[in-house]
């Protein structure tokens, strides 16, 4: 229920025979000057996930952009007036929940009442749970996490 960096110090597509490692230099440097002014953070009810989220944001040398929290979604308000909440909510695969369509529908019901005038972005592989949040989706992009299959949607929230 994170926002997830790369970890990776050098990329797959580097080892490509047609890299361009001028282009790719010059794609980082651009990203890096044109910072986008909004303020980004995360938050988990886990600290070991918070401590994971720290490590990655270091080993990406976006530490200093990016702050994470320990907090609990379910009894947290929403930290700014308006803005973009991106969550991977647990699946019911590798993270069990005792009733995955419930846990969904009470995302849902925090989402309506305490994020109204935000848009959330959703992602998650169990179809029939995320379904369960109440909501329509704006949009629905299939995505997969490794193996599974999931779904993006993206929710006005009124």
């Amino acid at each position: 229920m994170f926002l997830l960096v790369n970890t990776v110090p050098k990329f797959c597509f580097e080892n490509w025979r047609n890299f361009d490692a001028d282009n790719w230099k010059a794609v980082k440097k651009d990203s890096t000057e044109n910072k986008v002014g909004a303020t980004i953070n995360g938050g988990d009810a886990h600290p070991l996930a918070i401590e994971d989220a720290k490590m990655n944001l270091a080993s990406a040398n976006m530490d200093k952009e990016i702050e994470v929290f320990e907090r609990d979604f379910f009894n947290s308000p929403a930290p700014f007036e308006s803005g973009i909440l991106i969550m991977n909510p647990p699946y019911d695969k590798r993270i069990t929940i005792a009733d995955a369509k419930q846990f969904y529908a009470e995302i849902g019901d925090k989402l309506k009442s305490d994020y109204k005038g935000w848009t959330a972005a959703i992602f998650s592989a169990n179809i029939p749970a995320i379904k369960s949040l109440g909501l329509k989706p704006k949009r629905r992009i299939p995505l997969w996490n490794g193996p599974l299959e999931g779904r993006l949607n993206i929710y006005e929230l009124y």
